[in-house]
């Protein structure tokens, strides 16, 4: 039998060996590349945090929570997606949401307006009360006045509060029968409000009349000539 003569080389074990740790490590680092987010347009997952930026910054940089939340003054016309009819959560309600015939519930609150807006503000409860009932109502803020030195009859004078007032007037002497006490109010009139129906007379006829902010008003006696202002009081 002849034999054969088998030649043999040895293997560079050591250069293979770090041929294969190098893949290796390429292999791990694309791996890790794999799971990190793009620069263009990422999108991100899970909890991503950022530096947050100083009140007030208006710039491409991130906005985290910290800083939404910590009083944001808003410029321009911001918008914010719609959310469904009936949503009640911490959602930013858009002007469409809002004009969308909410249905409030509970007690809800907002605040107050300076007396006198004429705004689309809301009106609380007590703004209407310092406008309307308590504001406008007559008597409230008000006292009785004695004007008897400063009045006189058939003088035309002028309501230059914001207010209603009330006038009430009497005679000095006692009528001599059929006297009447008229006004005039806002150039409406004159009409009675009292009069001594006693044919005889012996009474001294009084009245009172409402007048409303800015109008004039002027009060007479008719009957019998000389009548002098007795009383005459003013709630104002």
């Amino acid at each position: 039998m002849a034999l054969t003569k088998v030649t043999t080389e040895v293997l560079d074990v050591p250069g293979l060996t770090v041929a294969l740790a190098a893949d290796a490590t390429a292999n791990g680092v694309k791996s890790k590349l794999d799971l990190k987010a793009n620069l263009a347009s990422p999108a991100l997952t899970g909890i991503p945090t950022a530096p947050t930026a100083v009140n007030g910054t208006d710039t491409t940089q991130l906005a985290t929570t910290a800083f939404v939340t910590s009083s944001p003054a808003f410029t321009g016309i911001p918008t914010a997606p719609t959310a469904a009819n009936g949503t009640d959560t911490t959602q930013l309600a858009t002007t469409a949401f809002v004009t969308s015939s909410p249905t409030f519930t509970g007690v809800p609150v907002a605040p107050t307006a300076v007396a006198g807006t004429n705004t689309t503000q809301l009106a609380t409860t007590a703004f209407v009360h310092t406008a309307t009932i308590a504001g406008s109502g007559l008597g409230y803020g008000q006292t009785w006045q004695n004007l008897t030195a400063s009045r006189a009859f058939a003088t035309t004078y002028t309501n230059s509060t914001s207010k209603p007032i009330v006038v009430n007037v009497g005679t000095a002497a006692a009528s001599l029968g059929g006297a009447q006490i008229q006004a005039t109010v806002g150039g409406v009139g004159p009409f009675s409000i009292g009069a001594d129906s006693n044919s005889n007379g012996g009474y001294s006829p009084f009245g009172h009349v409402i007048v409303p902010p800015g109008l004039t008003y002027r009060i007479t006696a008719s009957g019998t000539a000389g009548y002098t202002v007795g009383s005459w009081y003013e709630l104002r």
